[in-house]
């Protein structure tokens, strides 16, 4: 999938469980990168409710990022993991739930809202910057009422600690 956003060209990718960097997956990021400026891929990965990143997903992390791709996003395991840089570019390897109506009262309700701005010059990147915005699912710590809400203090410690930290 490919969005102009104020002329700059995004490109998108998405795979589910990837067990390694394929042939079709390089051939897929090297067609994209010719025809965008940015290149984003999302995986749905990991184990669930686990806390840190498969070994495997932090190598296919950044055997991706070697093929040019400019961002990682990953989701699947209903919790926070870390966030890493890796040559300058930002491995997201789990956004947490934000809405989820699978569980009416999840043990972690922690989440976030992950912003990231490239700045390009001449079609390049130059700069890029994230912002964390620590949330939790719900507004009420005692049960999920899926009204997501952004926290302060000692929640958004907890929370971007979790984010900040690769086991």
């Amino acid at each position: 999938c490919i969005k102009t956003v104020k002329g700059i060209k995004i490109g998108f990718l998405g795979y589910a469980f990837p067990s390694s960097l394929t042939s079709s997956m390089k051939k897929s990021i090297k067609n994209l990168k010719k025809k965008t400026d940015i290149v984003i891929v999302y995986f749905h990965w990991g184990i669930e409710r686990d806390k840190k990143p498969q070994s495997s997903q932090r190598k296919l992390a950044k055997q991706v990022l070697n093929c040019g791709v400019d961002l990682i996003v990953g989701s699947h395991p209903h919790v926070l993991q870390g966030i890493e840089t890796y040559k300058g570019k930002k491995i997201v390897y789990s956004l947490g739930n934000f809405c989820f109506g699978g569980n009416k009262n999840p043990s972690d309700k922690d989440t976030m809202i992950y912003q990231h701005t490239f700045m390009l010059n001449n079609k390049k990147i130059v700069k890029q910057k994230c912002k964390i915005i620590p949330c939790m699912i719900t507004s009420k710590k005692s049960r999920n009422n899926y009204q997501p809400t952004i926290v302060k203090g000692k929640d958004a410690k907890r929370v971007l600690k979790k984010v900040n930290k690769i086991k």
